[in-house]
């Protein structure tokens, strides 16, 4: 009976390492942002274009928002990418949007093509939004210094690139805001993209 007892605390206590929640700030966090600031962000598309775009009736406020991921692991880095089939999806309705109700065969075969063209593109362009890098967490004060070893496509200077920020946890939601960062670390791409607008989530 002992036996049993004690082999069914080791399950429980193994169920509870396993399948808990990470707590604090290590884990995944899930954001959502949206098309135009993505491609935005990736100087992919040029102002006038998006403009011309929204003159044609493409409402990017509308289309599906792409999902990122900020990673904070327990060894002490930190990763943050875009989720590339939410790209894909907001793609497809970038797209559908520029051909509207057209049936016209000619428009909805360039309508393909160029959809089979951004979603070519879209490997390398998802390198612009592959961050990473090593983290000190102070939760006396409630900051977050992260070194940036990659932003973005390529390595960086691991000595000059630090940002300093604020952060607060509350319901399950993650708020980062940036209180300090040197003028080479290229974080104001993740600025443009709104990784610092919007509350993250488990």
């Amino acid at each position: 009976m002992r036996l049993y007892a004690a082999v069914l605390v080791v399950i429980i206590i193994l169920a509870a390492v396993l399948f808990r929640k990470p707590s604090g700030i290590t884990g995944e966090w899930n954001g959502e942002y949206g098309f135009k600031e993505f491609w935005r962000t990736a100087v992919y598309i040029s102002s006038d274009d998006f403009r011309a775009y929204e003159d044609a009736g493409v409402d990017f406020s509308d289309l599906p928002k792409v999902q990122g991921v900020l990673e904070f692991h327990k060894n002490g880095t930190w990763e943050f990418y875009i989720e590339k089939e939410s790209a894909m999806e907001g793609n497809r309705g970038f797209v559908d949007d520029i051909l509207g109700d057209s049936d016209d065969e000619d428009a909805v075969e360039a309508c393909e093509e160029y959809l089979e063209a951004l979603n070519d593109e879209l490997d390398d362009l998802l390198e612009v939004f592959e961050w990473s890098g090593d983290y000190e967490l102070d939760e006396k004060e409630g900051e977050i210094t992260l070194t940036i070893n990659k932003a973005g496509i390529g390595s960086v200077s691991k000595n000059a690139n630090e940002a300093v920020l604020s952060y607060k946890i509350k319901d399950g939601k993650l708020t980062l805001k940036i209180e300090e960062a040197d003028g080479d670390n290229r974080i104001s791409q993740l600025e443009v993209l709104g990784l610092f607008d919007e509350k993250m989530s488990r």
